[in-house]
């Protein structure tokens, strides 16, 4: 057939329907056809609408399959277009893989489906897209210069990473990581690796301590109580002003000029443990509740120990600390907790009572090592 002829019958084809197989078969006969030839990567869609016939010698049931595109599919263009007289040739921003199957009105491509350019790589639709850039000193990125992070991350290698507690490398604000033994022993790292276990003995003063730790000025009160304690050692009392040791119950929070500290192993004179302190400089508090002591300060004892607390750590109330802690007269009255007590009245032994400030004889301090 003319060459003239083959250019008439593929005009034809595009405005016929599903009859003109013959002009069809002709077309490929002429070789690459108006399908146009296969690109890189693209598919051809060469259709020629809805119910029509594809001009693509592609739809032809009889063509064998990858006979219409060079490397793996026909070309719908770089940007996806179709004409009457097939697809283009062939761009790099098709969305074939080569290896899918895909439907062409009346016959299969081997070229994989595209719709007008959509990528298969997580390019957008007619292109692609670029990758998000990585932010320096961000987690997984580069350290910035000097080997600096941002935030709490630290520069490992040449990347910014997490601080890991257990991983057994010290980093960041770590001071110590020995990997998984967390544990409770004097020496073992501290589950938020922040510090290493110790051990410090609370011990009882002497008796016949008398009250008015305020007498040399309100704001020497903490001072005052601690000189009846032994050198090297703090009174476990708090007055709520320039003492604190919790502003909320069994807490621990708003402290000042607190004795505890935290990860520490409490003992008495016995070396009984009384408390492991974890994150909350209390004893016997887990959970922001009081749970009770291992063992009692002073063991067997029933004498009175001047704490300056209630039961839940907080300050107590005036009309029970012997007038801001200033009196010793019988008009003022205190309360006291007990030696040998491992509940909350270690601390306070009972709320609907009270001392007068007068009973000093067998009073004493609780002691606790610095």
């Amino acid at each position: 057939m003319p060459r003239s002829t083959l250019v008439r019958c593929a005009a034809l084809a595009t405005l016929a329907s599903a009859a003109i197989w013959g002009c069809s078969s002709k077309v490929r006969e002429f070789g690459h056809g108006s399908g146009g030839r296969g690109g890189d990567a693209g598919n051809s869609v060469g259709m020629a609408g809805e119910g029509g016939i594809s001009n693509s010698p592609c739809s032809d049931p009889r063509v064998s399959a990858g006979a219409c595109a060079e490397d793996g599919g026909a070309s719908a263009g770089e940007s996806g277009a179709t004409s009457s007289a097939g697809a283009a040739e062939g761009g790099d921003a098709g969305a074939s893989t080569g290896e899918t199957s895909g439907t062409s009105n009346g016959g299969t491509s081997n070229g994989g489906a595209s719709n007008g350019g959509t990528t298969n790589a997580g390019g957008s639709n007619g292109g692609s897209s670029g990758s998000v850039a990585c932010t320096l000193g961000s987690e997984g990125c580069a350290c910035n210069s000097g080997g600096v992070c941002s935030g709490s991350l630290v520069c490992r290698g040449a990347k910014c990473a997490k601080v890991v507690c257990g991983d057994s490398r010290i980093e960041g604000v770590e001071v110590c990581d020995d990997g998984n033994n967390y544990g409770s022993a004097v020496g073992d790292c501290a589950s938020d690796c922040s510090v290493i276990v110790v051990q410090k003995q609370i011990v009882q003063s002497a008796a016949g301590v008398p009250a008015n730790f305020a007498k040399n000025g309100a704001g020497s009160t903490p001072q005052t109580a601690d000189s009846y304690c032994p050198s090297g050692y703090k009174a476990l009392f708090a007055d709520g002003f320039y003492r604190i040791a919790s502003v909320h119950a069994n807490q621990g929070d708003g402290q000042s000029q607190w004795v505890l500290r935290t990860w520490t192993r409490y003992v008495n004179a016995s070396a009984q443990l009384i408390w492991l302190t974890q994150n909350v400089r209390l004893l016997g508090v887990s959970n922001g509740q009081f749970v009770g002591l291992k063992n009692p300060i002073v063991p067997g004892s029933n004498s009175g120990y001047l704490t300056g607390m209630s039961g839940n750590w907080l300050a107590l109330a005036s009309g029970r600390n012997c007038s801001a802690w200033a009196s010793v007269t019988s008009a003022a009255q205190g309360m006291i907790g007990i030696g040998g007590s491992i509940t909350s009245t270690f601390l306070e032994q009972a709320a609907d009572f009270t001392y007068p400030c007068s009973d000093v004889t067998s009073w004493r301090l609780y002691c606790v090592e610095q």
